[in-house]
C-alpha cells in the first residue's frame, strides 16, 4: 500500500513539474502571436517573418470604382511572390502623368502580414461590400479611405516606405466587357497575375455567374489550366462567346518562343480577307506566355459580329527572326 501511495505522490509531482514547464513556455515566451511551447512544434513560415517587398510582388487584381448607394468601392490586391510581406510597409496613392504622388493612404497602421497567393481588400467601408459569396476566411479585409477612386478613370499606384514602386494601373471603364449596358456594381477584374498591369486586355468584367465581383476570393475571370504547346502559337480554343457568364468569355493565345525580346504583332481578319482590328501592335512579350483578346474592335466599345475569323501572329526579333501564324477562331454569340 506504501509502495502505491509513493508512485502516486510521484506521479503528481510529475504532473505538477510538466504544467509548470508548459506554464512557463505560455506566459513568458510570446512573440508574434505563438508561445515558445507553440514553436516547438511550428515552422518560420506558419507564423511568417516578413520580407521587402519587391516590384511586382503585389499587384493589383480586381477593382470596384463604380457603385450605387449602399454598396462600397473597393480595391482588391494579390501576393504573386513567395514572399511573406508586411502591409504596414506599403501605401496606396494616386499618381500623375509625371510621377508625382498624391492623397496616399497607408494601407495598414499596425503589423499585418500578407502571405504568398493571399488576397488583401480594401474599401471605406467593408461592412458595405456586397460580394455573394460573403467573406473569404483566409483573406484580409481592410477599412481603408482609399485615394481619389473616379468612376470612369483613375491612376493608382502601390508603393513601399522607401518610395519603391510595387504597382501601379491607369484603369478605365472603357476596359469592361463592351455588351455589358449598366456596369454600376460591376467589377474589374485581372486575367493573369503574370500579365501586364496596364494592359487592357489583361483585365474583364466579373461574370455574372459569381454575381459581378469576387471581392476576396479567386478573379471569376481568371486565367488558368493553359496547356503548353510545341508550337510557336496557339489558341486554347477556337471559339469563344464574350457574354460574361464566366465560360469561353475571352480568347486566350499562347505563345512558346526561342528567347526573350520578340515583339508581337497581332491583327483579325474577317474570313473574306478585310482586316478588323488589331488587339496587339509591336507588343513586347516574355518568351512564353498567354495573351488574351476580348472580341471588341481597336478604341470601341462595340463588338465584333458573329462569325469566323483569322487572327494572324507575327512575331519579330531585333536579330531578324520572324515568326508568323494564321489561326481560324469562331465568334460565338
Amino acid at each position: 500500500m506504501a509502495f502505491i501511495f509513493e508512485n502516486m505522490a510521484v506521479m503528481k509531482m510529475l504532473t505538477i513539474i510538466i504544467l509548470i514547464v508548459f506554464c512557463s513556455f505560455s506566459v513568458y515566451g510570446q512573440r508574434n502571436g505563438l508561445s515558445r511551447f507553440e514553436k516547438m512544434f511550428t515552422t518560420d513560415a506558419d507564423y511568417g517573418i516578413a520580407e521587402k517587398a519587391q516590384e511586382g510582388d503585389i499587384i493589383f487584381n480586381e477593382l470596384m470604382p463604380f457603385v450605387t448607394e449602399g454598396q462600397s468601392k473597393f480595391v482588391e490586391l494579390m501576393n504573386k511572390s513567395p514572399r511573406i510581406i508586411d502591409l504596414m510597409t506599403l501605401n496606396i496613392a494616386n499618381i500623375s502623368e509625371n510621377g508625382e504622388i498624391s492623397k496616399i493612404k497607408k494601407i495598414s497602421d499596425t503589423t499585418l502580414l500578407l502571405h504568398p497567393g493571399q488576397y488583401v481588400v480594401l474599401a471605406p467601408d467593408t461592412d458595405a461590400i456586397n460580394c455573394p459569396a460573403g467573406r473569404n476566411s483566409e483573406s484580409l479585409y481592410i477599412k481603408n479611405a482609399l485615394p481619389l477612386f473616379s468612376s470612369t478613370t483613375t491612376s493608382l499606384v502601390l508603393f513601399d516606405e522607401d518610395t519603391m514602386i510595387i504597382d501601379k494601373i491607369v484603369y478605365s471603364l472603357k476596359w469592361h466587357t463592351p455588351n455589358i449596358e449598366d456596369i454600376h456594381n460591376v467589377s474589374l477584374e485581372r486575367i493573369n497575375p503574370q500579365g501586364e498591369t496596364q494592359d487592357s486586355l489583361n483585365w474583364h468584367s466579373a461574370a455574372s455567374v459569381v454575381g459581378f465581383q469576387t471581392a476576396g476570393f479567386e478573379n471569376s475571370q481568371m486565367l488558368k489550366g493553359f496547356m503548353s504547346s510545341e508550337k510557336s502559337f496557339w489558341l486554347e480554343g477556337n471559339t469563344f462567346s464574350p457574354d460574361n457568364d464566366g465560360f469561353q468569355d475571352y480568347l486566350k493565345i499562347g505563345y512558346n518562343l526561342p528567347k526573350e525580346g520578340y515583339l508581337l504583332t497581332i491583327k483579325v481578319y474577317t474570313r473574306s480577307g478585310a482586316l478588323v482590328c488589331t488587339p496587339y501592335s509591336n507588343y513586347l512579350v516574355p518568351r512564353t506566355g498567354v495573351l488574351t483578346y476580348n472580341g471588341s474592335f481597336d478604341g470601341n466599345s462595340a463588338m465584333i459580329e458573329t462569325g469566323l475569323y483569322v487572327m494572324r501572329i507575327e512575331g519579330h526579333h531585333q536579330s531578324g527572326d520572324k515568326y508568323i501564324e494564321n489561326l481560324v477562331f469562331i465568334k460565338a454569340k
